[in-house]
């Protein structure tokens, strides 16, 4: 199926090959490339689609995220369009990190025209699954799933920390297993030992960082002025919460990422509000080590001077030298996004 992208379209599903819509005629390849096959999620900010690549040979899939404006008054408008093209300039950059999906391609409304279509940018889809549903198909992981978790996911988080940027939604759902390749897989005799040797951080699987829509480029300036509140809040430090995120807050939300793993059972269930402090060993249903209880532990400190500074300094205590899975550092703050014209919807 394919899917129109005009907001205003009242019958948006047309055939697979169709050129047109064939309700209000709205060309159904975005940039003459990148075509919807189904809406995932709609909001109040915009809506997102599965789409496919029709450029690329294997028709790879990517993610469509399609600005809604049209709703919004001016003032609000203007803010979500910068926010929105801010996404897109970070993912440029971060996207070149092989943890992070790949931005495709951005495409920015003309405010010229009266009935422009709205903003979007595509970027690569992640097959594979979430943490979180691995957690709620195995059960809770092991120690050294968790481990494996950390060891994956850190020198991202010193990436995009390197860039200024701190991620601000780090949990379960947004962090993506793929698996591994088949021919990896050959020597396991069934799909069952299969499943449980990608899902369980077997050789050959990689986890990535997805979801950069709540992602805050750091400056002296923008980190003394308090912000948005913005993130999935039982996994937030309390500094985020007040609209003060700084990157030792990814680490805490890593952190409590990786206690729910361990134990299974919702974070807000696992701090104790009268004494203000986590609990969570004593819902440990297997042995878990001193030394990473006392990193998860150090991870989700309340203040955040005791926490971790950077990633790096979590990575040394797992027992990891300072340029483990380094990525090179390149400018942000100087590259652009792609442009595309955007489609005026005739709706």
């Amino acid at each position: 199926m394919s899917y129109c992208l005009n907001p205003k379209c009242q019958n948006p599903q047309n055939p697979n090959q169709a050129r047109f819509c064939a309700y209000c005629g709205t060309r159904l390849r975005l940039g003459g490339r990148f075509r919807a096959l189904k809406l995932i999620s709609i909001g109040g900010m915009g809506r997102t689609f599965l789409g496919v690549d029709e450029a690329d040979d294997s028709n790879s899939k990517c993610i469509i995220k399609q600005l809604s404006l049209q709703q919004q008054d001016t003032n609000n408008a203007q803010k979500a369009a910068e926010s929105f093209r801010q996404e897109a300039t970070r993912l440029q950059v971060l996207g070149q990190h092989p943890q992070i999906p790949e931005l495709l391609a951005y495409f920015e409304a003309d405010h010229q025209l009266g009935i422009a279509g709205e903003p979007a940018l595509v970027h690569r889809y992640i097959e594979g699954q979430s943490l979180a549903t691995e957690l709620e198909t195995e059960g809770t992981f092991r120690e050294n799933q968790v481990r494996q978790v950390l060891i994956e996911l850190l020198p991202v988080l010193r990436f995009i920390h390197s860039h200024q940027v701190i991620h601000r939604d780090i949990n379960p759902h947004n962090i993506i297993r793929r698996p591994p390749p088949e021919s990896s897989l050959s020597h396991l005799p069934t799909q069952k030992t299969r499943k449980r040797f990608y899902s369980w951080g077997g050789r050959g699987s990689e986890l990535f960082l997805v979801d950069f829509s709540a992602a805050k480029l750091t400056t002296k300036t923008v980190l003394a002025r308090t912000g948005t509140m913005i993130g999935s809040a039982a996994y937030t430090a309390s500094e985020q919460l007040m609209g003060k995120a700084i990157a030792t807050s990814d680490l805490f939300s890593l952190g409590v990422t990786c206690i729910h793993l361990l134990t299974n059972v919702h974070p807000f269930d696992m701090f104790n509000s009268l004494e203000g402090k986590w609990v969570w060993v004593d819902y440990l249903r297997q042995p878990v080590s001193d030394p990473l209880i006392r990193i998860l532990n150090k991870m989700v400190e309340n203040l955040p001077n005791q926490r971790y500074q950077s990633a790096t300094q979590v990575l040394g205590a797992l027992g990891l030298p300072e340029d483990f899975a380094a990525i090179p550092v390149t400018s942000l703050s100087t590259t652009v996004p792609p442009k595309f014209d955007t489609p005026t919807w005739k709706c």
